[in-house]
């Protein structure tokens, strides 16, 4: 998942996964490997708690769909706190997968990122 990353980005990514927080770091790199599988489009997915893992696939493909009723549905298990986390470890996976796949892209000598890149407009 990192091959090429700038060392800046793989040094944020260490810090998010590994310093004390609300959630355990094993959930958030967990979070972070499935968001960016969700978003390259991948079927084999990291598993995740339901609640979490739905919440998770919805922000790394469609977040301008995440609704207050989703967050309300969170909230029934999880602190604001984890939920801040979560969504964090989310986003960030996320948008790995355009960097990851233009990284792609060039050490493969494309002049276009292909199949490998993340649709994010429409279902």
């Amino acid at each position: 998942m990192s091959d090429g990353r700038p060392e800046r980005v793989e040094r944020l990514m260490s810090a998010f996964q590994s310093v004390p927080g609300a959630t355990a770091a094993g959930l958030r790199r967990a979070i972070v490997a499935r968001a960016h599988a969700r978003a390259l489009g991948e079927v084999t997915l990291p598993e995740l708690p339901e609640d979490i893992g739905a919440w998770v696939d919805k922000v790394a493909r469609y977040p301008s769909e995440v609704t207050d009723d989703d967050v309300a549905a969170l909230l029934v298990g999880h602190s604001e706190d984890e939920i801040v986390e979560i969504t964090e470890a989310a986003a960030l996976g996320a948008s790995l997968a355009p960097l990851d796949a233009a990284l792609a892209a060039i050490r493969d000598g494309r002049s276009q990122p292909d199949a490998a890149a993340p649709e994010r407009s429409g279902r």
